[in-house]
């Protein structure tokens, strides 16, 4: 049962089909590890790798790990690992300062002899979010936009300008609720999507939300920052759809909506006043996806999700149909 434990935790994280059994070798080992450890070889990507797994009601530290794995590495001399069914923060932390590889079956493993550091998923972590973060949802109409089916987080950072970290986590949220599929490890890793981008759409749509967090009246737009086409104009960009009269609405990112606020000679409009025009912070930079000066259609499309106008709907779904 614990070789299947861990057998189908290399195979899923690490997309192969490893061989997980019992080390016969293990009967001429001294009675302490035999009390302590069951003993276990895993083939996997062309190394021999020996698990011993703490038994039931068996404790260690980090430091007699280290004392047995040294005794151990007289009767085995390729990579050994320890085997845990759960550790904590600290022994975790402990274990990789001192390069002792572990795996725990279904949380995590530590493996440098394979280039593996695996942390995504410890047994504490929380459920996931009812929405995906703006990173992971700019990061989904990214590959929308560039029909981009395979990619690798590296490959995303430079396009969205955000650091190579943010783009694995948003890729992970991505993984976690099935819209893509990890292949490798590391920094080979790629992520794979389906070409069928409508289901992708329609999979993730209850997962998305508005990129609209706040919509302020302003007097002007200072000149020398780029802003975006937004609102009913932009619908009209995609569609039939009659162009707005009278305010204008313009989408930037909430970093620079905040700067654009503290302009000298910008004011700021407690009410929609005539020729004002609609400044709206988004949660991510709407620039990145942009079409000629416009919002993307996505974005733009959960702006007006909820909005009660049959004739905008109707635009709406119209404007769906060309992506």
């Amino acid at each position: 049962m614990t070789a299947n434990l861990i057998k189908q935790h290399l195979d899923t994280t690490l997309h192969l089909d490893s061989c997980v059994a019992q080390w016969e070798g293990a009967k001429t080992l001294p009675l302490l590890f035999r009390e302590f450890y069951s003993f276990y070889i895993a083939d996997l990507l062309n190394t021999q790798l020996l698990i011993a797994m703490l038994n039931d009601g068996k404790e260690a530290t980090p430091a007699a790990f280290e004392k047995h794995l040294a005794k151990l590495a007289d009767f085995w001399r390729l990579p050994i690992c320890i085997g845990m069914e759960k550790t904590t923060a600290y022994t975790r932390k402990r274990l990789m300062e001192k390069r002792i590889q572990f795996i725990v079956p279904g949380s995590q493993m530590y493996l440098p002899c394979l280039g593996v550091d695996l942390r995504e998923h410890f047994a504490s972590q929380k459920e996931k979010a009812a929405y995906l973060s703006p990173s992971a949802q700019m990061l989904l109409f990214y590959v929308f936009e560039q029909k981009r089916f395979s990619i690798k987080a590296v490959d995303a950072v430079k396009p969205l300008g955000l650091p190579h970290g943010s783009i694995s986590r948003a890729f992970g949220e991505l993984c976690s609720h099935g819209l893509c599929d990890r292949v490798g490890i590391r920094c080979n890793a790629e992520y794979r999507f389906e070409a069928d981008l409508s289901a992708i759409w329609e999979k993730a749509f209850p997962l998305l939300r508005s990129p609209r967090l706040k919509t302020y009246w302003v007097s002007n737009l200072p000149a020398g920052i780029n802003t975006f086409i937004s609102g009913v104009d932009a619908i009209a960009e995609y569609t039939e759809l009659a162009t707005g009269s009278g305010s204008i609405a313009r989408a930037v990112d909430a970093a620079t909506c905040k700067r654009i606020l503290t302009y000298p000679g910008v004011e700021v409009f407690p009410y929609l006043e005539p020729e004002a025009v609609a400044l709206e912070a988004w949660r991510y930079n709407p620039g990145v996806l942009a079409r000629n000066g416009v919002v993307d259609p996505r974005s733009l499309y959960l702006c007006f999700a909820d909005d009660k106008d049959q004739r905008t709907q109707i635009e709406l779904e119209r404007m769906k149909t060309q992506w």
